[in-house]
């Protein structure tokens, strides 16, 4: 069922709830994609200085962590996901902005992390080549 208008008292305190909840999970998914775009980078260098098998084994094993960890949570947020979606007709523009704001964020990060990984891609298979 959706929520109420949010110029309803009730529907505004659902909406700035909804909203709340959403926003805290997008802040830690952009903390935690900036951990994965740094593991990134630092997958990327160790690659072009020929690191060990270790090291690259431990940064992809620390990335996965945290690609789960942000599978979690959005597991953990599937109600408010679900609520926003059915009354983001209702919702005021402000709330809108909001999160179309912080969902920008988190997507221009995972932009970041896709092209790093490009890179890194590349450059094993320069190495690939060179063997």
């Amino acid at each position: 069922m959706a929520p109420a208008v949010s110029t309803n008292p009730d529907g505004r305190a659902v909406e700035a709830d909804v909203l709340g909840r959403l926003l805290g999970l997008y802040e830690d998914e952009k903390r935690i994609y900036g951990q994965v775009l740094e593991l990134s980078l630092r997958q990327g260098e160790a690659l072009s200085r020929g690191a060990s098998l270790q090291e690259i084994r431990s940064l992809l094993e620390t990335k996965k962590s945290c690609l789960d960890t942000v599978s979690r949570l959005e597991a953990s947020h599937g109600r408010e996901k679900e609520a926003w979606e059915a009354g983001r007709g209702t919702w005021s523009v402000s709330a809108r902005a909001r999160l179309n704001a912080a969902l920008r964020t988190v997507a221009r990060i995972i932009e970041e992390i896709l092209a790093t990984e490009e890179k890194n891609d590349l450059i094993l298979l320069q190495q690939a080549r060179e063997f």
